[in-house]
């Protein structure tokens, strides 16, 4: 994301529920070389405490993960409706109680 001085800010957001985030600030960044290197210390953040599963695969120089630019949850959120339906808990919470 940039900033007020034009500067690109890495941030890495652990959650996102009703409107509300929780975004850890990594750093900000002038030029690519420091972009690079806020992007590896997120990727490490990221992966702390994590082992690595070696499949024998080796990744290309300069390829990262793909970034995720929106999170469709419209079909779990019927379903967990339909449920909450189903198992009677809409007519235990009628009144308010």
């Amino acid at each position: 994301m940039k900033t007020a001085s034009g500067a690109l800010a890495v941030q890495i957001v652990w959650s996102s529920r009703r409107g509300s985030r929780q975004i850890e600030h990594i750093g900000s960044a002038h030029g690519e070389a420091g972009l690079a290197a806020l992007k590896a210390a997120a990727a490490e953040r990221l992966a702390a405490g994590q082992a690595v599963l070696d499949l024998g695969v080796v990744a290309p120089p300069g390829s990262e993960p793909l970034p995720i630019v929106s999170s469709q949850m419209r079909h779990l959120w019927d379903a967990l409706c339909s449920a909450y339906r189903i198992l009677g808990f809409e007519s235990a919470t009628v009144g308010g109680n």
